[in-house]
C-alpha cells in the first residue's frame, strides 16, 4: 500500500482513454505522501465488512455520484486527503478532527477540502449499518472511487482501518507532510521502498494545472531581490 500513489499515477497514465479528467485529478494534488496506514496488514481485509455492512460499497458510489456531478474538483481533493490523512499517524481519519493544535491547523493542509462530504456518508452509513463503519474506512475507498471515476484503474483495498483516538499535533503534521519547496533528492530520499519511476511521476504529477504562486516562486527567482 505505500505505492498506491504511484500505482495510481501510472496505471491511470497508461490505461485512460480521456485524459483531462486525470489532468484534473493530478493537478490539484498538492502533494501527494506515502501511506502510513496504522494498522498491521493482517488486521485488513478486503471482507472485513462481509456480514456487518454488506453494501458499504454501494452506497459510498451512490453518495459520491451526487457529489461528483455538483463538483468536478471532488475527486482530486478525496484523494489528497486520503494522503494527508495516512501520512500523519496513519490513516486514521484523524484529519477530521478540529481543534486550534490539531493537524488541521498545519499550513501543510492549505487547501483541503471535502471533509464535510465524508462526514455526510458516514451519516448516511450510519442509518444503513449503525455503528459498523469507521471514518477512516470511508476515507480510503472515497479516494479509490475518485481513482476510479475519473477514467483510473478499479482498484481492490483491504479494510479495517479503525478511527483514532487522540488528535496529532500540528507539529507532527509540519513534520510529516513536505513543503512545496523540498528539493528532489529529499523527496525522493522521503520515499523510500519506492523506484525512481514511481518517484518521478508522483513528482511529475506536480507539473499539470494550476498551481499557487507562493508555492514555485522560490524556485524561480529570489522574491526578496528587485530587479
Amino acid at each position: 500500500m505505500l505505492q498506491l500513489l504511484a500505482v495510481l499515477i501510472l496505471s491511470c497514465r497508461r490505461k485512460m482513454e480521456r485524459p483531462f479528467p486525470l489532468i484534473l485529478l493530478i493537478a490539484t494534488l498538492v502533494m501527494a505522501m506515502p501511506l502510513s496506514f496504522g494498522v498491521e496488514e493482517n488486521q485488513l481485509s478486503y471482507n472485513y465488512y462481509m456480514f456487518s455492512c454488506p453494501n458499504l460499497e454501494t452506497v459510498i458510489q451512490k453518495e459520491l455520484l451526487r457529489v461528483f456531478l455538483l463538483n468536478p474538483t471532488a475527486p482530486a481533493a478525496f484523494l489528497r486527503l486520503m494522503f494527508h490523512d495516512c501520512q500523519v499517524q496513519g490513516c486514521d481519519a484523524s484529519i477530521l478532527l478540529d481543534s486550534e493544535t490539531s493537524e488541521m491547523a498545519s499550513s501543510r493542509n492549505f487547501g483541503i477540502r471535502m471533509r464535510e462530504a465524508i462526514s455526510n456518508i458516514k451519516s448516511t452509513l450510519e442509518e444503513e449499518c449503525p455503528g459498523q463503519v469507521s471514518c477512516a474506512d470511508i476515507i480510503v475507498p472515497v479516494a479509490k472511487e475518485s481513482v476510479s471515476y475519473t477514467g483510473g484503474p478499479q482498484i481492490q483495498i483491504p479494510l479495517g482501518r479503525k478511527d483514532t483516538k487522540t488528535t496529532p499535533s500540528f507539529k507532527e503534521a509540519d513534520a510529516k507532510l513536505p513543503p512545496p519547496s523540498i528539493p528532489v533528492d529529499e523527496f525522493i530520499s522521503l520515499f523510500k521502498g519506492m523506484s525512481i519511476e514511481e518517484s518521478v511521476s508522483i513528482l511529475g504529477a506536480h507539473t499539470l494545472g494550476v498551481g499557487h504562486c507562493l508555492n514555485i516562486v522560490g524556485r524561480l527567482y529570489d522574491p526578496t531581490q528587485r530587479t
